[in-house]
């Protein structure tokens, strides 16, 4: 799982402390940005187009979005020459500009986990065994009904209105600082 660094976190601090409890440390500069339209406007700079590019190229051969009955069209455009043309083909793939973690429980599961996914148009939360393991029940939340969220520790929580309910959501993950980041990123566009 990838997380951002927080201003706090000091990459060398990290690195001696997973040297030495011989963990693979990897730093990667990536972007953190859910929009579509963002990415355009960042796209206008060359480096940023070949770094976007690059990303989204390392994203579809690692499969972290879906892209169904559009491999020919993607094929045809990964290339140097094409990367906006490619870009705008990434960005209508489902999964493409998201987050989805690993999964962790949640209050609202007795027997079971979730596994939470983020992107700029929904939240997904999908029901999976204690292993991870996916079951068919998925509930989408769209970002007007979130109207709190926020961690403390491990605990990651957010609360949805929906008509006349509310529901808090809370979730136990090493990641919940991350969750938090993604949440606020998402809220001030």
């Amino acid at each position: 799982m990838e997380v951002a660094l927080t201003l706090a976190d000091k990459p060398v601090d990290l690195y001696v402390q997973n040297y030495n409890e011989a963990k693979v440390l990897a730093f990667h500069f990536k972007k953190f940005v859910f929009s579509t339209e963002l990415e355009d406007e960042l796209a206008e700079h060359p480096v940023c187009l070949n770094l976007l590019y690059q990303q989204a190229v390392d994203d579809l051969k690692c499969c972290r979005f879906e892209t169904t009955g559009k491999e020919i069209e993607l094929k045809r455009t990964q290339h140097v020459s094409t990367q906006r043309e490619f870009l705008k083909i990434v960005h209508t793939c489902q999964g493409y500009n998201s987050v989805t973690f690993p999964h962790c429980a949640c209050d609202s599961r007795k027997d079971g986990h979730i596994i939470l996914s983020i992107s700029q148009s929904k939240i997904s939360v999908q029901a999976c065994s204690t292993e991870g393991e996916r079951q068919d029940q998925i509930k989408h939340f769209l970002w007007e009904h979130v109207n709190d969220f926020g961690c403390n520790g491990n605990l990651f929580h957010f609360t949805v209105t929906k008509n006349t309910s509310e529901r808090k959501i809370t979730l136990t993950s090493p990641y919940s600082e991350f969750m938090n980041q993604c949440f606020e990123k998402i809220s001030d566009r």
